[in-house]
């Protein structure tokens, strides 16, 4: 039987990533777990995965956050644009400024 060795990072990214994060637990605890000083070490290993962001948007679904206009991160983008340079863009999204 094959059998090859489970790495040391590969074992700290499977913790970050499917056994924390996907789990629910905030990534800043998953940091201090891993013994990371800054949340940048522990993005290298703990990723955020397809099946969490479903999971997180039916949460978010079933709690009613789906009818709230505006959460999408762009439309914050813009608006803080618009008030910062004190101009109305089109309402195009392919706008860049």
């Amino acid at each position: 039987m094959f059998c090859l060795p489970i790495l040391f990072h590969t074992r700290r990214h499977n913790f970050g990533t499917h056994i924390t994060l996907s789990l629910g637990v905030p990534i800043e605890t998953v940091g201090k777990m891993m013994g990371h000083m800054r949340i940048e070490t522990t993005q290298l290993y703990a990723k955020v995965t397809d099946r969490k962001v479903d999971e997180d948007m039916k949460r978010l679904k079933a709690a009613g956050m789906d009818r709230i206009p505006g959460l999408y991160e762009e439309d914050v983008i813009v608006r803080k644009r618009r008030r910062r340079f004190g101009y109305q863009l089109s309402d195009n999204k392919e706008t860049t400024l």
